[in-house]
């Protein structure tokens, strides 16, 4: 998975990662390792807990990897 968009909202907010570290309630070498995609395995606890600290929502989406995901979607 990759995780630049969290280093890019956090960036964005002027955050550090010790500073998100600190909000959610971890060290910022894991931060780090989260955002270098060395941190494989993340729960939506986290996810959860890392976009409240930077003022967004977790969004899930289920998608069939064999569709295109840029096609638009017919109405059921």
């Amino acid at each position: 998975m990759n995780w630049k968009h969290i280093r890019q909202a956090r960036k964005a907010r002027h955050m550090t990662q010790d500073q998100l570290a600190r909000a959610i309630g971890t060290g910022q070498s894991y931060i780090s390792a989260l955002e270098s995609g060395s941190q494989p395995n993340v729960t939506l606890d986290v996810l959860q807990r890392i976009a409240a600290a930077m003022g967004m929502v977790v969004r899930v989406e289920l998608a069939d990897p064999n569709e295109d995901a840029s096609s638009p979607k017919e109405a059921a």
